[in-house]
């Protein structure tokens, strides 16, 4: 054999050793996007049971959450209350927004729920004001998607809701 014909294997050989290289990346790109997935969608899981479990142990918030629920007045104190605690699960869904934004069409199964939640929150007249009043606080997109839920709750029953 000669120097040519060795030439010619080694660049066959190092041919294949990069495909074999390229597939072992793809394989670990898969994975890690997978368990970025997995880990994005247990953190919005956890931060949506806390601000339930938050919501149903606080002996300050259940009576206020019950107030505006049934369309009565809130004292000043259980506004700011309100607001607070408002503006925290609305960032938690904003999150979980642009969570399936960035990680495509699968992660869209995990924000659906959060989707009919944010829905049944958006039933309830406090809970709009108060996103009249603050939704600048929100990115663009997510007051768009905001918006559009409560164009669409209003053109169903009115009837207000507990949110959860």
């Amino acid at each position: 054999m000669s120097l040519q014909d060795y030439a010619d294997i080694a660049q066959v050989v190092s041919s294949l050793a990069v495909i074999v290289s390229l597939i072992v990346v793809a394989i670990e790109l898969r994975q890690t996007w997978r368990e970025m997935f997995s880990s994005t969608q247990q953190a919005q899981s956890d931060a949506h049971s806390g601000y339930l479990v938050a919501l149903a142990t606080s002996p300050e918030l259940v009576p206020v959450v019950a107030k505006s629920t049934r369309g009565d007045p809130l004292s000043e104190l259980e506004q700011i209350q309100a607001s607070l605690f408002l503006n925290a699960v609305f960032t938690q869904f904003q999150a979980g927004f642009h969570s399936a934004q960035l990680l495509g069409r699968r992660s869209l199964r995990g924000w659906e729920h959060q989707e009919r939640a944010l829905g049944r929150w958006l039933m309830t007249p406090m809970v709009r004001d108060w996103w009249r009043r603050d939704r600048a606080l929100f990115a663009d997109d997510f007051q768009g998607l905001v918006d559009a839920k409560i164009a669409q709750a209003a053109q169903g029953p009115n009837e207000p809701s507990p949110p959860g």
